[in-house]
């Protein structure tokens, strides 16, 4: 064994490219000789008019021969037939390496298709039906399928569930289940396959748990059994399950985009949970196995992309894991977005109870723990023996689909992160035309690993052309809308809120070259930080009415707390703010009052006649400070919302999504002209949204104009603006807007314009 210590159900994942000694004497199936002609180190088998070439030295086993062989898939081997409903197998197997499967099927047609998150390709062919599973090489196992003269496989499409507030439901051809089979008491166990229907019965009253694996790439046994009617009939039996899903390890470094991964994972979950009848709100678990120290980080990035998905998907979050690896990890950053809401303590101390001196009496307090007390051990009722791991149950958590996990928000900043002029770093100099840059976030400038979002004022310089700039998660694909559109040689900022993946994000580049700068102003987090609350839009400011116009250096205090229902506690304001008639070229700076001004800005302006940005600002003595560098300019400043550290709303990241496009939808906005947006129960936004996220761009505007976006159902339009255009320009604003009637309208002063409304995410009450 390695230095790693693993789960004691990991006593076993053999190396990828070793055969296990000691198997079953390796056997050819009958009427099936290996062909001649193979290569050196290949041998052909021959099976239901198929000839396969494989390795030589895998061991071909007959399942007609051997009745009760398991079908696993750890290990290289060749399975011919029909694998049993009781295989004999042991319990603690896990891990994928190359195998092949085959069997006699009622199929008509050749097709061939991968997929890459299960590490598994299925084929037919007439009459027989065809998986190879994969490791590493993924090559050899498509190489054994087209060697049968089978269509070289292509990856599966298949689109990730809908969120559940939008149009997800559980499969409908399965027999959904109650949530409350995933709720369970008592003794239960787990055994690498599904037992059949026979054992089942005679072991129900000893045991009323069992545990099922329901995929993944580290997936080790054939699951012959876990069919909708065998989990059907099951449940109606009185059984209650623990589904598992056992995808990408840490123990085996196979986490390499570990945010990414726990997000696809979840999909593919939910998934093959629906097909077998698991509706919403039940509890799914992911199986983490023992890892070493440095691997801490990145399992717990996936633990937190899993919980995360799971829960926007409509269901629980569950882990199971090594005592002295995933749960001593689980419970250092307990509260934060890798607690799962309900865990599985592999500790095989023989204590049948789920009271666990590893686990503080106060984490996973409300039913939400199973304890796997002892492993790999054999247990016989009515003539039916099994290789299992046993388990003490207290789950009391599935019932009602969940909610999203949702974050608070901390100031932080204003500190520059990013900024390419002159730098020649590796991911972080000027863009080239379709050019990414990548920048880590996490663990600088005070932002936690446990971050989920950030929010950066991001500016465009000395572009060499027309183009814009999209800011995205990174490992995630590249999503469509922009969010600085910029001209040659123009400096223009927009603050951009954006989920964090892998503790990243990327910048992207559609033309030409063009240099970024990106500063911090805060970051989400789940279960900690400031609450929002949505107001207005409201004007704060004007210098133009109130004498106060901002000269070379100036500086302009404005009190926000006590105004405008902003309360003395408040810890941050999100303020849009409009540079207008300046008399040259300049920039503002806005800042919490009392500290030191930094080197920052936040509107970068020219002499056009008025340049707005959202700022999302910290609050120091209840005021914040407005710097004007040189020459002469008037600000304005509509309040949005703020923040406070006591009750409020919590932000959800999603998107980049696009909302609206009247390009697209024939909905150019005339003088006067106001837009609905319906945002409730679109891309993912729960019915109890409070505000959401856009980032607002305008295009082929025909005149001077500016664009109001506030609350449907208003009194009438508010006297504040979001973007202020001049005719021609495409400009870009992010708003945080308040939702009410599930609405967000646009309303354009004059001339016509076209709006795009792109969702970063949304708050809920």
């Amino acid at each position: 064994m390695s230095s790693v210590r693993l789960a004691p159900r990991l006593m076993r994942k053999f190396g990828r490219s070793t055969l296990v000694a000691g198997v079953a004497v390796a056997l050819l199936a009958t009427g099936a000789p290996v062909a001649s002609g193979a290569t050196s180190g290949e041998q052909r088998v021959s099976y239901l008019g198929l000839d396969f070439t494989v390795p030589a030295d895998w061991p071909v086993i007959s399942l007609t021969d051997n009745a009760a062989a398991c079908v696993r898939f750890d290990r290289h081997a060749v399975y011919l037939g029909t694998p049993s409903h009781q295989q004999d197998c042991p319990a603690n197997l896990i891990g994928r390496t190359e195998a092949l499967l085959v069997a006699p099927a009622a199929a008509s047609t050749a097709t061939s298709t991968d997929n890459p998150i299960a590490h598994q390709i299925t084929a037919t062919s007439p009459g027989v039906s065809i998986t190879v599973v994969y490791g590493s090489d993924r090559a050899l196992a498509a190489g054994i399928v087209t060697s049968a003269g089978l269509p070289a496989p292509t990856v599966q499409a298949t689109a990730p569930p809908t969120p559940r507030s939008g149009t997800f439901t559980p499969n409908t051809t399965a027999s959904t289940l109650p949530a409350s089979v995933t709720n369970g008491s008592g003794e239960g166990f787990d055994t690498c396959t599904a037992p059949s229907s026979a054992t089942m019965s005679a072991w129900l009253g000893t045991y009323t748990n069992v545990g099922i694996y329901l995929g993944g790439s580290d997936m080790a046994c054939a699951q012959p059994n876990l069919t909708t009617s065998w989990v059907s009939s099951q449940a109606a039996a009185g059984w209650h399950f623990e589904p598992l899903y056992v995808g990408p390890q840490a123990a085996f470094n196979e986490l390499t985009a570990p945010s990414s991964q726990g997000v696809a994972a979840a999909d593919d979950a939910v998934t093959q949970a629906s097909n077998l009848g698991f509706g919403l709100g039940n509890v799914l678990y992911y199986d983490m196995e023992g890892y070493s120290p440095e691997q801490s980080g990145a399992a717990l990035a996936f633990e937190a992309a899993w919980n995360s998905e799971l829960h926007k998907l409509g269901y629980w979050a569950g882990i199971y894991g090594s005592g002295s690896s995933t749960l001593a990890d689980l419970v250092a950053n307990y509260g934060n977005s890798a607690t799962p809401d309900v865990v599985v303590d592999a500790k095989w101390d023989g204590t049948d109870d789920t009271t666990l001196p590893s686990l503080p009496s106060t984490a996973w307090s409300n039913h939400q723990r199973v304890h796997q007390y002892s492993g790999g051990v054999t247990d016989t009722h009515g003539g039916y023996s099994l290789s299992i791991d046993k388990n003490a149950l207290d789950v009391s958590h599935a019932g009602t689909a969940s909610t999203p996990v949702t974050s608070g928000y901390t100031p932080d900043g204003p500190s520059r992160l990013l900024d390419t002029r002159g730098n020649t770093a590796p991911g972080e100099a000027t863009l080239q035309p379709g050019g990414v840059d990548v920048l880590q976030v996490s663990g600088t400038a005070g932002v936690p690993a446990s971050a989920t979002a950030v929010v950066l004022n991001v500016t465009a310089v000395g572009a060499s052309g027309p183009g814009y700039l999209t800011v995205y998660p990174d490992g995630d694909a590249r999503p469509t809308s922009s969010n600085l559109n910029f001209i040659a040689g123009q400096v223009i900022a927009n603050l951009v809120t954006v989920p964090i993946t892998d503790g990243k994000v990327d910048f992207y580049n559609f033309q030409g070259t063009v240099d970024v700068v990106a500063d911090l102003f805060g970051y989400y987090t789940n279960g900690s930080g400031d609450t929002f609350t949505p107001a207005g839009p409201t004007r704060l400011l004007d210098t133009r009415t109130n004498g106060s116009t901002l000269g070379p250096g100036g500086v302009y205090s404005l009190p926000v707390a006590g105004t405008a229902g902003v309360p003395a506690n408040v810890t941050a304001v999100v303020l849009n703010v409009t540079a207008v008639n300046p008399s040259g070229p300049s920039y503002l700076t806005v800042y919490p009052d009392a500290q030191p001004r930094p080197s920052t800005s936040n509107i970068n302006f020219s002499t056009q006649p008025a340049t707005p940005n959202l700022v999302l600002v910290p609050v120091t003595n209840g005021t914040v400070d407005f710097y004007n560098f040189q020459g002469t300019v008037d600000v304005v400043a509509d309040l949005f919302g703020y923040y406070t550290n006591g009750s409020g709303n919590t932000f959800t990241p999603a998107g980049p999504a696009r909302l609206l496009d009247t390009r697209a939808n024939g909905s150019t906005l005339g003088p006067g002209g106001v837009y609905s947006l319906p945002v409730a129960g679109t891309a993912g936004v729960p019915a109890n949204v409070t505000a959401v996220v856009l980032n607002v761009t305008v295009t082929n505007s025909t005149t001077d104009s500016y664009l109001t976006v506030y609350p449907d159902g208003g009194p009438g339009v508010p006297t504040a603006s979001n973007l202020n255009f001049v005719a021609g320009q495409t400009v870009p604003n992010l708003a945080i807007v308040p939702v009410t009637d599930g609405k967000v309208d646009f309303y354009n002063f004059h001339g016509s314009v076209d709006v795009i409304a792109d969702l970063f995410g949304y708050f809920t009450g």
